[in-house]
């Protein structure tokens, strides 16, 4: 395979990725790009190929066909001079247990060949960004499963890394570490890039500048949290109406032109609250102009904005 340099100055850049094991093919034809200073959330189903993405990125696999690039340069490269600006968390963070925080950073930094006069000041700052403070010295086998977490965190960007890829960083800790650790996510991400896959939709949302969905080995959607939202939400809308009761309200919806669903939300003693979506923004006026000829109160008629796990799920077809 004959390697190229990535001149269009993108931190992350896959081409036509394909991996296959045996018959069955993880990921088909792959491509995209990423920018520096993005923070990319990498999400789908058990079995999208993910993983496989993210460890053939990092060296750990050959692909079958197509290319990758990091920071610039091909990880088919026999130099592996890509590495050295690159951080990487695999899923189920590799540590000893026998060594105590300060000494498997200490490790790392020796693997990372950090000249030895920038050793401590490198370990001091990662385990002030990961909040490791108190557990230096502690054996990392008596940790909780959140702090080896962090443990593995530190250990990905003791060395500054241009471009940090961590596989479902967040697993396993608590609400406050949670916070912590997208903050910190967030603050590395000022200047550099990150590509990091997750099971939680509501953190991905909260800290990614943009989303890419995998299914089946297949890139199916790459954009923004809001655009992905916005496109879903489209016309979909809450409707409130007074005074009538859910039969009949419903036989409305359903005969009426232009209503593609409709359900009930909720039910007062006097008013009834429907979900529906219509098949253009311009059904709403005559929607509107129905309730009132029935003779019906209109309390309120709202867009309703879609959740990033409800695009997950309607792009994926995932029933979680």
């Amino acid at each position: 395979m004959k390697v190229q340099k990535n001149t269009r100055g993108n931190m992350i850049r896959a081409e036509e990725l394909t991996k296959n094991y045996g018959k069955f093919r993880a990921l088909n034809k792959l491509s995209f790009d990423i920018s520096p200073g993005e923070i990319i959330g990498f999400l789908g189903p058990n079995g999208a190929g993910k993983s496989t993405t993210l460890r053939i990125l990092t060296g750990f696999l050959s692909p079958t066909s197509g290319e990758a690039w990091v920071s610039g340069e091909s990880v088919s490269s026999t130099d592996e001079s890509y590495r050295s600006r690159l951080g990487y968390l695999p899923e189920g963070a590799p540590l000893y247990p026998e060594m105590t925080v300060d000494e498997f950073l200490l490790f790392v930094t020796r693997i990372r060949k950090i000249p030895q006069a920038e050793r401590a000041d490198a370990i001091d700052r990662a385990v002030s960004a990961c909040g490791l403070e108190s557990m230096r010295s502690r054996l990392i086998g008596q940790l909780s499963k959140g702090y080896r977490q962090r443990v593995g965190i530190a250990q990905a960007i003791v060395h500054q890394p241009d471009v940090l890829i961590l596989d479902e960083p967040t697993s396993g800790l608590d609400p406050n570490q949670l916070a912590e650790i997208l903050d910190l996510i967030r603050r590395y991400g000022e200047g550099r890039t990150v590509l990091f896959s997750s099971h939680i939709l509501s953190e991905v949302q909260a800290v990614c500048t943009r989303v890419l969905i995998l299914n089946q080995g297949e890139l199916i959607a790459d954009d923004t949290p809001e655009n992905l939202s916005n496109l879903l939400s489209g016309h979909r809308y809450s409707l409130t109406i007074q005074g009538a009761d859910s039969d009949t309200v419903i036989g409305l919806m359903n005969k009426e032109c232009g209503v593609l669903r409709s359900s009930i939300e909720t039910m007062g003693s006097d008013s009834i609250t429907l979900s529906i979506e219509l098949d253009s923004e311009a059904r709403r006026g005559e929607i509107s102009k129905r309730v009132i000829e029935s003779g019906w109160t209109l309390i309120e008629f709202k867009q309703v904005e879609a959740g990033l796990d409800e695009v997950f799920r309607e792009l994926t077809g995932d029933p979680r």
